[in-house]
């Protein structure tokens, strides 16, 4: 019986890191960051922090808590949508509860890169000042770490006590 699990948890694993590396791939390749992923957490964090917002090329820029902020395409949230598309697609639930979370995966991932943008900002306001400068780096790291990661567990715990719970 081990086996059978041990087998079934590899192959499930193996078949979300495939997937998440092919989305992350596939959409790079396409360069859809910047209009699909860029441009509308801009919109959307400037809308909640207002100021200056202007879009260009290089990415979205705002200025948050007197902070100048650049969304750039590696800031874009690409990666967590992939991974959060890929979690769901083998998520063991009904093809139709599945459906309507595969939808929710662009928004939830443009409502989590506007939180982990605006903690960034935040973040650097309250400590930039007392930290050498490329150490900030890391925090900002860190800090986007931590905000994905949140948005993930609550997501994962929402699947499984209302969507899991529900099918037995």
């Amino acid at each position: 019986m081990k086996d059978i699990i041990k087998n079934h948890i590899d192959k499930r694993g193996i078949i979300f890191l495939v997937l998440s590396f092919m989305l992350v791939t596939l959409f790079e390749n396409l360069k859809v960051e910047l209009t699909y992923f860029v441009y509308p957490t801009g919109k959307l964090t400037s809308f909640f922090c207002g100021g200056f917002s202007s879009f260009s090329e290089e990415g979205f820029r705002l200025l948050i808590a007197e902070v100048p902020v650049l969304i750039s395409t590696a800031c874009s949230g690409l990666t967590f949508f992939c991974i959060l598309f890929s979690f769901i697609t083998i998520s063991r639930i009904s093809i139709y509860k599945k459906i309507s979370l595969l939808l929710l995966c662009y928004p939830l991932t443009i409502i989590a890169n506007m939180f982990r943008i605006i903690s960034s900002a935040h973040t650097h306001q309250l400590i930039g000042s007392h930290l050498p400068g490329g150490l900030f780096h890391t925090v900002h790291l860190v800090t986007g770490v931590i905000v994905y990661l949140t948005f993930f567990i609550f997501i994962s715990l929402f699947i499984q006590r209302k969507l899991l719970d529900a099918n037995r």
